[in-house]
């Protein structure tokens, strides 16, 4: 459940960071804040799919 999720809310999360990018007008503190969101957002998606990987490869070697 928490995997599907994690999927439907990585997009939401990418399009909030590149509306606050839009929005910062060049005050670097929000530019900041907007690309930290979208860094952030992506390890997140990349600690799931490996997360998710993982099992699947547990799984296989264990014969489940």
């Amino acid at each position: 459940f928490a995997f599907w999720l994690a999927l439907a809310v990585v997009p939401l999360m990418i399009i909030y960071g590149g509306v606050n990018y839009l929005t910062s007008a060049g005050d670097p503190g929000k530019t900041k804040t907007a690309k930290d969101v979208i860094l952030y957002t992506a390890i997140g998606l990349a600690v799931i799919l490996l997360a998710r990987g993982l099992i699947a490869i547990i799984k296989g070697v264990l014969g489940g």
